[in-house]
């Protein structure tokens, strides 16, 4: 009799489980779609090919800067996304408590502001799957100020930090179809998405402890929005990301980005958290002509130049 009720306690247990199983994990995306991933992404990217993409970047409604953003194909069916930014004008003084305290003395000083520039590579294998990535990072005419490097194998992301002679390795876990964000990079598209979505984010930062350069944030598409965008009201979806629950570090209530995805997948605006200031990024409507203005001439080289160019 004992054995009877010890087996229907198994049962109903194992039923629970599952039943937690796919109201969880199974369900969400049966409801709203599977959230986005690199091989999705670049079925996107390469179906609207259209040369680099070109964003305006702002700080507190005053443009202090630029990035470019393009994909290219590779032998063997890998493809290479390519970012790079240039913040010509970043204010230290706008940068937080977090900001780097040395950075008053070799830049001006109090009140002064300096130049940034980050360049990126993720390189994406056939299957859509996440191989290789590195940021360098420039600081005023300090060149390899920092530099991350992750090599993915499998499930294990093996990341190596350098900045000022110091270098620091460490091995963490990343899932095999995770969108993977360096703090810099703007999102040309986010194909697909549903209102209700959530997904998770891995974000490595040279800004963050050496320690622990990667965090993880949760994307969740919140609502509709209109906004203005090439001329226009757009309709959109905002996408907002959270520190993932239990980092400690902030509010989680509070987010740490965002992003207006229309309905065709393309990322027209984004807000970013950086050093406690917020960055806006904004995207250039395609123009047939690359006519430049007179700051814009400062570097208006496409990433791929900036890659080639020595350092």
């Amino acid at each position: 009799m004992l054995s009877r009720w010890f087996s229907a306690a198994i049962v109903l247990f194992w039923l629970s489980t599952m039943s937690w199983l796919f109201v969880a994990k199974v369900l969400p995306p049966l409801l709203v779609g599977e959230p986005p991933n690199y091989r999705t992404v670049l079925e996107e990217l390469v179906a609207h090919a259209s040369g680099p993409v070109r964003w305006r970047i702002s700080l507190d409604g005053k443009r202090i800067g630029r990035a470019v953003t393009e994909v290219e194909q590779l032998e063997g069916g890998v493809s290479r996304l390519h970012n790079n930014l240039l913040l010509t004008s970043l204010p230290i003084s706008d940068l937080g408590p977090l900001r780097f305290a040395a950075l008053e003395n070799i830049f001006q000083g109090p009140g002064g502001s300096f130049e940034l520039e980050a360049d990126s590579v993720f390189e994406i294998d056939p299957l859509g799957r996440l191989v290789v990535f590195e940021t360098r990072l420039r600081l005023g005419s300090l060149k390899d100020a920092v530099h991350l490097r992750g090599l993915v194998e499998g499930n294990e992301l093996q990341l190596r930090f350098s900045a000022g002679g110091i270098v620091r390795e460490t091995t963490t876990f990343l899932a095999a179809d995770a969108l993977t964000g360096d703090g810099f990079s703007p999102q040309d598209r986010l194909p697909r998405l549903r209102i209700g979505q959530k997904w998770t984010v891995p974000v490595y930062s040279p800004f963050r402890p050496r320690t622990d350069p990667m965090e993880i944030l949760e994307a969740t598409v919140q609502r509709e929005e209109l906004i203005e965008w090439n001329g226009r009201l757009q309709r959109t979806k905002l996408v907002v990301y959270h520190r993932d629950q239990g980092a400690g570090l902030r509010d989680e209530a509070e987010p740490t980005a965002k992003m207006w995805v229309l309905d065709d997948g393309l990322v027209v605006r984004q807000e970013a958290l950086l050093l406690g200031s917020w960055l806006q990024f904004l995207r250039e409507p395609p123009r047939s002509k690359p006519a430049q203005s007179p700051e814009e001439r400062h570097d208006v080289r496409s990433p791929s130049e900036n890659r080639d160019a020595p350092r």
